[in-house]
């Protein structure tokens, strides 16, 4: 059987291209894989960076929360025990105060047990 050079010649032009064809997808296929691995990683990067600000920021948010709400509760406290003291113990510094509801509550607790 005789094969014609028209014929060689374009089994030869198709084989190359076909080589051609596959090198080519190869390279693009593991320079494509590569470049979504980096885009990855830098969206995790952006990610992990703007969830660690936010929680910065919860946090401080709640720590300003407390100090607010700790703040407005010992003027509370303040203004509760101005309010409540009778006059006769007003003049009393607050040390005396507290020594003399630590009398009392010791002579409760004495009478309790007894």
């Amino acid at each position: 059987m005789r094969i014609g050079i028209r014929l060689t010649i374009t089994g030869l032009v198709l084989a190359s291209i076909m080589v051609s064809a596959v090198g080519v997808h190869l390279l693009w296929w593991r320079t494509a894989e590569a470049n979504s691995h980096e885009l990855a990683e830098t969206i995790n990067q952006q990610i992990v960076a703007a969830v660690g600000k936010e929680l910065a920021n919860i946090t401080a948010e709640a720590r300003a929360a407390h100090t607010a709400i700790r703040t407005l509760f010992v003027q509370n406290v303040r203004k509760s025990i101005r309010l409540t003291t009778p006059p006769s113990v007003a003049s009393i510094s607050t040390r005396s105060w507290s020594e003399t509801l630590s009398s009392r509550n010791g002579a409760l607790k004495k009478l309790i047990m007894s």
